[in-house]
């Protein structure tokens, strides 16, 4: 399971690109409407990379269960933070990403 480890940092480099193209839209939109949505276009990109390592890291997580292995209480508490961390910034910067493109 060491490999949760780089899932969960490539997430989180996944949600700081994520952030940085949602800010960047939200603070060009009212001088330039175009270059906002291609700051966003490029957040929602950065979107879909999150969702398919959160989905790999799922993935991943229930073939160790299936196999009939128990996760570490330990390493099972971490992931449930982290999860509930990145699905909380993950959704502030959705709502900046739908801003900017209103």
């Amino acid at each position: 399971m060491l490999i949760m480890k780089d899932i969960v940092k490539s997430i989180r480099e996944e949600l700081k690109d994520v952030k940085k193209y949602a800010d960047l839209a939200a603070k060009v939109k009212p001088s330039d409407p175009q270059l906002a949505r291609t700051y966003a276009e490029l957040g929602g990109a950065e979107v879909t990379h999150v969702d398919k390592l959160h989905k790999a890291a799922v993935d991943l997580i229930n073939k160790y269960t299936a196999s009939g292995k128990e996760i570490p209480p330990a390493m099972k508490s971490i992931w449930e933070f982290e999860h509930q961390m990145m699905i909380e910034e993950l959704a502030d910067a959705k709502r900046i990403l739908e801003l900017a493109n209103m």
